[in-house]
């Protein structure tokens, strides 16, 4: 890196390497100084217990008292060389981040924090996490338990922080929290929250593993390690959660037991499973296991949740069908339990109670003249433990329910992919129609508003095959809404 006239430097490298090596040095003179992750430099270096292909970051804050950093000079500064050696940097690095300058160590604070959240890497348990800004969004003091392997997702546009999902590289075990979804990179989660909103978790750094509490319920587990989850800006409390565990090589883990989610509002006093919330994790079938969750319904601040293990015999309940009107939402759940318990289910909607029914196992309730939004179903048995588990009514999602066949209506269907297919509509009386079509995920393809007066009809095409839903809604208040399937011609 050419330098001229630099004589003091700020340096930031996230990277990750096999073995200890030099990720850039500095030659000043006839002073050459190696800066590895094995080498103490400036200030205090982060200790890694692990170091093989683990990304890790340092920081190294310099100035020079023998002149500028030149390189192929008497002096330089090379990043993923050795102009000593005759080996480079055996690695990778994600970023760099230079100043020309010494930052002092609220700067180095600022800089530190923001690559701890992006890349999963925590900073020592006694540091800080700050914004762009300065303003305190971590203080380790007020977390003296829980402040281990501290890891987050948030937003800070000042400072270039988007990051809407994360893990940490350090916990020990794959545990990750995402906003709304899990995708395969962080710039494909399509979610979004306000800037200054971040969701941060620590936990105990207790075992992760799974032990039996009590020797006469050897098939009830709970997972030593818990962690706090904290809400900072009102945003994130209104989103859901996506929670996922890689339960591969988890010491004490069941496959034949149900795993579950446990979240307890109340952050002052141990965690307690009478007085959690339960929420049902599904298995992808290779080790994964997932559920959806809300944090700091109560806007305390924060919740403490972990992991648990028992029979599946546990109540629970299942989403059976979603009808969808111009009136409201009615959803249709199966209760199941223990055969001989009578059970309680309820939905709620930010943490309170708004339908409720009750049933023995294998027995539907209905919930009637919902809006789309976020609720929780929970299902409680006169004995045992609650289940909870998150739904999340989107137009999307009530379009998939609410499509059924129609034909004679919508022609033809399938359609093929060069061909048009045609709408038709029928009525006594004059009013608007629009026609909207949406692609499974609930995407948007076109819309068009129709006057009709005793019939009238809509033609289209789509080049891409697939499934869609048509709807249709009328000025009289008439709604319905179609599936369409696109093949290829």
């Amino acid at each position: 890196m050419p330098t001229l006239g630099l004589d003091e430097v700020s340096a930031f490298v996230v990277f990750s390497s096999l073995e200890p090596t030099h990720v850039f040095e500095l030659k000043r003179s006839s002073i050459i100084t190696l800066v590895s992750d094995s080498v103490l430099i400036s200030y205090d270096t982060i200790s890694y217990q692990e170091t093989d292909w683990h990304p890790k970051f340092l920081t190294y804050i310099e100035s020079s008292p023998f002149g500028d950093f030149r390189l192929h000079d008497s002096t330089y500064l090379a990043f993923g060389s050795a102009e000593s050696s005759l080996t480079g940097f055996q690695g990778g690095v994600a970023e760099v981040i230079l100043y020309p300058y010494l930052l002092d160590t609220d700067q180095r604070n600022r800089v530190e924090s923001y690559l701890s959240l992006k890349y999963g890497i925590s900073l020592p348990d006694s540091s800080n996490y700050v914004r762009s800004d300065g303003d305190s969004i971590w203080i380790a003091d007020e977390h003296l338990e829980y402040r281990h392997h501290m890891t987050g997702i948030g937003r800070d546009d000042e400072g270039g922080l988007y990051q809407k999902q994360s893990h940490n590289l350090y916990g020990g075990i794959d545990l990750t929290l995402g906003l709304e979804s899990i995708e395969a990179y962080n710039d494909q989660n399509a979610a979004g929250i306000a800037d200054y909103s971040y969701l941060l978790w620590a936990d105990n750094d207790s075992l992760a593993a799974f032990v039996v509490l009590d020797p006469d319920t050897p098939d009830v587990k709970l997972m030593k390690r818990i962690w706090e989850a904290n809400v900072i800006g009102g945003d994130i409390r209104t989103k859901t959660i996506q929670v996922r565990m890689d339960t591969t090589g988890i010491a004490g883990f069941d496959p034949f037991l149900d795993l579950m989610l446990i979240r307890q509002g109340d952050t002052e006093t141990p965690l307690n499973l009478a007085a959690c919330d339960f929420f049902i994790m599904s298995d992808d079938g290779n080790g994964y296991y997932s559920c959806t969750v809300t944090f700091d319904s109560d806007q305390s601040g924060s919740d403490l949740f972990g992991f648990y293990q028992q029979p599946p015999s546990t109540s629970r309940c299942t989403v059976e069908d979603i009808i969808c009107t111009d009136r409201g939402i009615s959803v249709e759940v199966l209760i199941q339990g223990d055969s001989d318990q009578l059970l309680h289910a309820e939905l709620l909607e930010s943490g309170q109670t708004i339908r409720s029914g009750f049933g023995r196992s294998g027995e539907r309730v209905v919930f009637r003249d919902l809006r789309l939004g976020t609720y929780e179903l929970m299902v409680v048995p006169d004995l045992g433990v609650s289940s909870r588990q998150t739904l999340y009514l989107d137009e999307a999602y009530c379009l998939k329910a609410r499509s059924f066949d129609t034909s004679g209506m919508l022609t033809p269907n399938p359609v093929s992919s060069d061909q048009p297919f045609l709408f038709k509509y029928e009525s006594n009386d004059v009013q608007d129609l629009i026609v909207s079509i949406y692609t499974r995920t609930g995407q948007l393809v076109g819309r068009q508003r129709l006057l009709c007066q005793e019939n009238c009809q809509y033609t289209g095409q789509i080049d891409t095959s697939g499934v869609y839903f048509v709807k249709v809604e009328g000025s009289n208040g008439f709604l319905e809404v179609y599936t369409l399937v696109v093949v290829e011609e």
